[in-house]
């Protein structure tokens, strides 16, 4: 074979040298010299070597060597073809540089490769010939030239590995290089990226002309490396009043990209923080605004898909849901990082567990959780999980939802606290669910202190307000009234509607329970105004039985009749025992049997005429005298078919209960269970039942003024 190929490595490196000195010592000195500045290149052009060498003869001795099959290679590329030494060829020119040449030429030598690397688009090469010549203040400066775009190309451990091998003495020359290297971790590492965001902060206004466009920009990627962690945002205390103060001077940024990521981190930071600034709807439109004139559509995405988020928790739904469907539409652009692609199956899955459509949000979140495993980036995994888990628990689907708790127990001890509080306060959730007060009140006392710990003043609220829940079902009064006035205050001065409305119900809920009325009737009224005005049917905690009782108090008062109505057909709502003297309450089927009999259905008459309907109305009629509740299948075909026996009879009684139900519209309503048959109370109001209703309320109220036993 040919010398410009691998020798077989059974030769060994002496014969590769002996070749290699053979046909180095038989050159002339220039071709020599040549040689050995050349050796610095990985690959080049005849150009690029004669700008390297100050060589004229540059293609002619590469093509010389190439034609002479001396350990060079050629690439026929276009525009140029590319020449290449073997690689033990190059080893051997460069260990006679080190012998020949002294230190300072040949770090000059380096420097000269290193800025044609450059020149022709090859930086991975130039930093690493900028490291050995150890000229840091280029490599620094190569490193801000190309740490945008390697970024956007998913290369952000190469840079940080660049940045590491600048000693400490460049970085604090280059502040630029420690933020590129934060923003590289900022995903993987949040932690450390905030604490290199700190650095550059410092280093930036330490200049003895402070740059100004990256203290700002530090300090956003501060406010995201704090969001990225979900740990502690007291954190974001120090930023806000950095960017308050820059705002104060009349700042202005020098791009439209730089205006939209200050303007997204102070949206969220004020949020999670400060939400009861009154100045975060400004910033949401400054960065939306800005965020328009920007053609990165990661920047983009992370701006909409933030300023989603927060109007999604101050309970502005319909808006987030514009930007949540205008991101869609980016999503799909060239460019768009498995990140960005991913937050956004993230803030679907929120916005749909916050609005009470399970299947979307665990659709959304399974897409979500498999595009990061797919890309391997792990930065939301927890978050998934989590409002999967939520929006199984709003749908009241406990199997599902407990398979997503456990999943979140095998990864809770690394989360950050406003993950821990999440997991936490939805395992008391899903405790409560499950009538397990116990347990409630352990996992909502954790959720608490985890928001307490993260600095979250709306996820306290939402812990205050469960935790006093889990305690008036424990009939702890006390405790629950004193975790009801802490929330109080705070809740007012965030000015949220959603939080007010969640935290009005329930209170007002709790009050009429315990006792006290007027002020649990105030609380209900204007809790469901908010309801009525901004369309309001779901909220963390929600407990079907206990918002049906909340809805049975407001209609048993006469408020927002018809806001709660719809709540209660939309929600499927009915407390554990029907409300039969409530006249408001939506039934879904109303049976007067006293006087004629009459069959209704969401209050209109149900055409039940014909004698196809007489058995199945027969059917319903006997169910009712019978209570309504387990009639043996015998008692019903003894009834109504005396003289048909065995199968004939079941038969018949199969076929007259399939034609009920279908007269219904609602299989649900009449269940057959163990050859029992039992009318659904959630679905029926009857006449003679709200009788029996008011006749043993008079029967206890009696026996209770005359002191008897059982009252």
């Amino acid at each position: 074979g040919s010398i410009a190929e691998p020798p077989d490595p059974a030769a060994g490196q002496p014969v590769f040298d002996y070749l290699a000195s053979e046909i180095f010592d038989r050159r002339d000195a220039r071709t020599q010299d040549f040689l050995m500045r050349t050796a610095f290149l990985p690959q080049m052009t005849a150009g690029t070597a004669r700008e390297v060498s100050g060589e004229e003869r540059a293609e002619e001795i590469l093509a010389g060597l190439y034609r002479d099959n001396h350990f060079v290679t050629l690439r026929r590329t276009q525009p140029q073809p590319v020449y290449q030494y073997h690689p033990m060829f190059r080893e051997f020119l460069l260990a006679r540089v080190r012998e020949t040449l002294h230190e300072d030429r040949r770090r000059a030598a380096l420097r000269t490769a290193a800025a044609a690397m450059e020149a022709t688009g090859q930086g991975e090469e130039a930093v690493a010939l900028y490291r050995e010549s150890r000229d840091w203040d280029e490599m620094a400066r190569l490193i801000g030239a190309h740490a945008e775009a390697m970024l956007g190309q998913g290369r952000g451990e190469t840079l940080a590995h660049w940045v590491e091998d600048l000693p400490p003495e460049a970085r604090e020359r280059h502040p630029w290089v420690e933020f590129w290297a934060a923003a590289s971790r900022a995903q993987i590492a949040p932690r450390e990226a905030r604490v290199r965001y700190e650095k550059a902060f410092e280093r930036f206004r330490a200049l003895p002309s402070p740059d100004r466009t990256g203290m700002a920009l530090a300090a956003s990627g501060a406010m995201d490396a704090i969001l990225y962690e979900l740990d502690d945002f007291s954190l974001l205390d120090r930023w806000i009043a950095i960017l308050d103060e820059a705002e104060s001077r009349g700042v202005s940024y020098p791009s439209a990209a730089v205006e939209a990521r200050v303007a997204c981190g102070m949206v969220f930071s004020l949020t999670l923080r400060q939400p009861q600034r009154r100045d975060i709807e400004r910033w949401i439109a400054r960065a939306l605004d800005r965020a328009r004139e920007v053609p990165d559509p990661n920047l983009k995405m992370f701006v909409g898909l933030l300023c989603a988020l927060t109007l999604m928790w101050t309970g502005l739904h319909a808006r987030a849901l514009e930007l949540i469907e205008a991101m869609r539409g980016i999503a799909g652009s060239p460019g768009v990082s498995p990140f960005s692609r991913i937050t956004l199956k993230n803030v679907e899955a929120m916005y749909y567990m916050l609005t009470a459509d399970g299947k979307r949000c665990m659709e959304a979140a399974r897409e979500g959780l498999e595009l990061a495993r797919t890309a391997g980036v792990t930065t939301w995994t927890f978050q998934l999980l989590v409002h999967a888990y939520g929006g199984a628990l709003g749908v009241q689907d406990l199997a599902t939802a407990a398979e997503f708790a456990a999943q979140l127990d095998a990864q809770s001890a690394r989360a950050g606290r406003l993950d821990q509080c999440l997991y936490h306060h939805f395992r008391a959730w899903e405790a409560m669910l499950r009538k397990d007060l116990m347990r409630a009140l352990h996992c909502e006392r954790t959720a608490l202190r985890m928001a307490i710990e993260a600095g979250c003043p709306y996820f306290e609220v939402l812990c205050r307000l469960a935790l006093a829940e889990a305690l008036a079902e424990c009939n702890d009064e006390r405790r629950c009234i004193a975790h009801l006035q802490q929330l109080r205050p705070v809740v007012e001065g965030i000015g949220n509607h959603h939080l007010e409305f969640t935290c009005l119900t329930t209170a007002g809920r709790i009050a009429i329970e315990h006792g006290r009325e007027h002020p649990g009737r105030t609380a209900l009224r204007r809790g469901l105004a908010l309801a009525r005005e901004y369309g309001y049917a779901h909220f963390l905690w929600w407990r079907p039985e206990a918002m049906a009782r909340a809805c049975a108090h407001a209609l048993d008062a006469g408020i927002e009749v018809e806001t709660v109505r719809h709540l209660i057909v939309r929600r499927g709502l009915v407390p554990a025992r029907p409300p039969l003297l409530v006249e408001a309450w939506p039934w879904m089927f109303r049976v007067r049997c006293l006087g004629s009999f009459e069959l209704l259905r969401h209050d209109a008459p149900l055409a039940a005429e014909g004698k196809a309907q007489r058995r199945p109305l027969e059917m319903l009629k006997l169910l009712i005298a019978q209570g309504g509740s387990r009639v043996p299948e015998e008692a019903v075909t003894d009834a109504l078919w005396p003289r048909v026996e065995g199968d004939s009879a079941h038969r018949s009684f199969t076929s007259t209960l399939h034609r009920l139900r279908k007269l219904l519209g609602e299989d649900r309503a009449v269940v057959l269970h163990e050859g029992r048959v039992t009318l659904e109370r959630r679905y029926f109001w009857v006449d003679v039942w709200a009788f029996d209703e008011v006749f043993a309320q008079i029967e206890t109220a009696f026996r209770g003024s005359r002191g008897e036993p059982g009252a």
